[in-house]
């Protein structure tokens, strides 16, 4: 499933909100900057120690936990990341990058059901959300359900036809069905609207490479 690529795309640019609150000279906002520095780098210790530090000065900020969650769960330490994940969901139970984010790491450990659990949970509380959908859709897809994934995709682009995460993920599910056009098409599409849509651009990378 190439998780780190997954771990990467799920950050976004959701990470860089950060939280706004401010002190000393390096408030929570400042650090979660440099975290993210630290984190896309590859330096996964720096960015967790940027990020606690951020998660002292502003406790329990989701996107801090968020973005701690993150560096813990490429550090290998998943029981610490689902902790943060599931406390980042506790305050904020609609941040989609959180809920992709543990789910990859769920998946990866083996815990399929838990994870579908959880989406239809968020799907059945939120039917008209674009999000939930893309998720499931995402699932599906991992499952090798490709018509199940596509319907749920496609009604994640009738929600909202601009859904960033829905093109990327139907970009994908094209290229199984082996329709690379319209994959390309798609990726184009998501980085018109999100310049920074990095599986986006991989997956277009990847696909210029075939003939």
């Amino acid at each position: 499933m190439r998780q780190a690529l997954r771990i990467l795309w799920s950050l976004g640019l959701a990470f860089l909100a950060g939280c706004a609150a401010h002190s000393g000279p390096r408030g929570a906002t400042e650090l979660n900057r440099l975290g993210v520095a630290a984190l896309t780098s590859g330096n996964y210790l720096l960015a967790q120690q940027r990020f606690e530090q951020a998660l002292r000065q502003a406790p329990h900020d989701p996107n801090t936990l968020y973005n701690l969650a993150t560096a813990l769960h490429h550090l290998g330490q998943f029981r610490e990341a689902e902790q943060c994940y599931n406390e980042c969901l506790a305050q904020a139970p609609d941040h989609v990058a959180a809920r992709h984010g543990r789910a990859v790491l769920l998946l990866s450990l083996g815990r399929e059901r838990e994870v579908a659990e959880q989406t239809q949970q968020w799907l059945q509380r939120a039917p008209q959300s674009a999000d939930a959908h893309a998720e499931w859709g995402w699932l599906l897809r991992q499952r090798g359900d490709l018509p199940g994934a596509l319907v749920h995709l496609q009604r994640a682009l009738e929600i909202e036809p601009h859904h960033v995460r829905a093109l990327v993920e139907l970009g994908q599910l094209y290229e199984t069905y082996r329709y690379p056009d319209r994959a390309r098409t798609l990726y184009r599409q998501a980085l018109m609207l999100d310049p920074n849509q990095l599986e986006a651009q991989a997956r277009l990378t990847a696909l210029s490479r075939v003939r």
